[in-house]
């Protein structure tokens, strides 16, 4: 099973313009809806982050 996660950071990619707070929300709205787990959204934002 692939997760949603990992079909959006393959098939989606975040439009230039953007921003890491824009793509941060998209993400959590992945996670409110319960497609992605805790954990991929941590490691999502931290990507994000650069951290």
């Amino acid at each position: 099973m692939i997760s949603a996660f990992k079909i959006w950071d393959q098939d989606i990619k975040p439009i230039a313009h953007n921003s890491i707070a824009d793509q941060i929300k998209e993400v959590k709205n992945l996670l409110d809806q319960n497609l992605i787990t805790e954990s991929e959204f941590s490691a999502k934002k931290k990507q994000l982050l650069g951290l």
